[in-house]
């Protein structure tokens, strides 16, 4: 997953007009699903030899009592997993690199303080959006091993939200605050 998709590209359920309320009640349940007799079962996915004799549904319920709505998501389960922020990167608190925030990435190894990469912003928010983003800041290692960053700046977004090419990129940095304040350098490719 890139930096971009960890943090772009989901939707927010919208909530009636004229509703007040600014959160969501969300429930989840498995559906299992096993064969009858000869064989088969009431899965809806048209490929459905592909799961064999056996299928389990993730129904999730996104749903608001204030405004009478509710959003009803279904799919096949393929994986199921509780997740501290912290390893995700996404909903952490961005951290200040001189006249901008670092946006974390996924970690390397979970539980340690390690990134991938950030996304790089002019503002400190907790709904960032793409017009915040400056850059991304990115690790790799030198054919030594030693840890640098690599820094893209000049985002232009294509219209899925979540894929972007950068106008300007500079590599070799030793940390990824140096990386954020070459970025900011750089300014925005409409301006």
């Amino acid at each position: 997953m890139t930096i971009t998709e960890t943090y772009f590209g989901y939707q927010q359920p919208l909530h009636a007009e004229g509703c007040r309320a600014t959160g969501w009640e969300v429930r989840y349940r498995e559906a299992y699903d096993t064969p009858r007799a000869g064989g088969e079962h009431e899965c809806r996915n048209p490929k459905c030899e592909d799961h064999r004799s056996e299928y389990t549904e993730l129904r999730v319920q996104i749903l608001c009592r204030s405004c009478d709505r509710i959003l009803d998501l279904t799919g096949e389960v393929l994986e199921f997993r509780h997740t501290p922020l912290a390893a995700v990167g996404y909903g952490t608190p961005p951290v200040k690199a001189g006249p901008v925030w670092l946006y974390a990435g996924q970690q390397i190894l979970i539980g340690e303080p390690e990134v991938f990469g950030y996304l790089v912003a002019d503002r400190r928010t907790d709904d960032l959006v793409q017009a915040d983003v400056l850059g991304q800041v990115s690790s790799y290692t030198t054919p030594r091993g030693a840890w640098r960053w690599k820094a893209e700046a000049q985002p232009s977004w294509h219209r899925d939200g979540v894929m972007v090419i950068f106008g300007a990129a500079e590599d070799g940095f030793a940390t990824p605050t140096a990386a954020a304040k070459w970025i900011a350098t750089q300014g925005r490719p409409d301006r």
